[in-house]
């Protein structure tokens, strides 16, 4: 069985004792920020971090409530709680990858399957952070159409961009996860010994789990799994994208 996504996943408390995606917010502040000085509101400011200010702007007093199709509050809160989706996972990420046992104990384990993927898990999550925001042509040009479906334009390739990341960062911490229990149940079998005769068809049944458990981290299941804790919390993930249009986005970016 699988391990469930973790509890907090949306719902990080202590959110600037760990800037890990400060790139990513920065990005998502000066896009929107150039959008017509567009200042979404904070539902809660002790569960989830601000990053635009309010501010009065003459003449655009009822700026959000006119804005395309009223939505645009809901799509900066959505890209607020994605990013600390992401945010969380690689927190989480980053303690499976940096404890000691992750750390083959001899040259003989290095090649081992739980330890090659503990070490895939911490390339690819930094190759996440170190992919630079791309937003492509929207297709849409300022001053020919209304301002506000450019902001609406943008904001739906910036959920579609974060949410990419937030399937990615799962699916790693998925796979992470399952090479560490990997790791813990090899070490209660061994107890600081040697691999021996004695310990063959326990070591064989451990790997198997792993192959199994890896197996069944389908991007299928991680897109139910991220969906299941939007729906439990309640979000709004009407323009959230699909597997397909995330996968697609993925090869683009390369």
């Amino acid at each position: 069985m699988l391990r469930p996504p973790p509890r907090e996943i949306s719902h990080l408390q202590d959110y600037h004792k760990h800037p890990v995606d400060i790139e990513i917010r920065a990005k998502i502040r000066d896009h929107i920020a150039s959008l017509g000085n567009f200042q979404p509101a904070c539902r809660s400011q002790a569960t989830i971090p601000c990053l635009f200010q309010p501010q009065v702007l003459p003449g655009r007093s009822e700026a959000i409530e006119t804005m395309a199709d009223g939505r645009n509050e809901a799509r900066a809160m959505r890209i607020l709680e994605v990013m600390n989706d992401f945010r969380t996972l690689q927190i989480h990420i980053s303690s499976l990858i940096t404890r000691n046992e992750a750390h083959p104990p001899d040259r003989h384990s290095y090649y081992l399957d739980g330890y090659v993927v503990l070490r895939q898990s911490a390339a690819e999550s930094q190759a996440i952070l170190a992919t630079h925001f791309n937003p492509g042509n929207i297709g849409l040009q300022a001053g020919q159409v209304d301002e506000s479906e450019v902001t609406k334009a943008t904001m739906q390739r910036i959920i579609l961009d974060a949410c990419t990341r937030r399937f990615q960062a799962h699916k790693i911490y998925l796979r992470a996860s399952a090479a560490m229990r990997w790791v813990q149940m090899r070490i209660q079998l061994l107890r600081g010994e040697k691999p021996g005769p004695r310990h063959v068809n326990s070591l064989r049944a451990i790997d198997q789990r792993l192959r199994q458990e890896l197996n069944d981290i389908t991007d299928e299941h991680v897109v139910g799994d991220l969906r299941n804790a939007d729906r439990r919390k309640g979000y709004w993930i009407d323009e959230d994208p699909t597997l397909d249009r995330m996968l697609s986005w993925i090869r683009m970016q390369r």
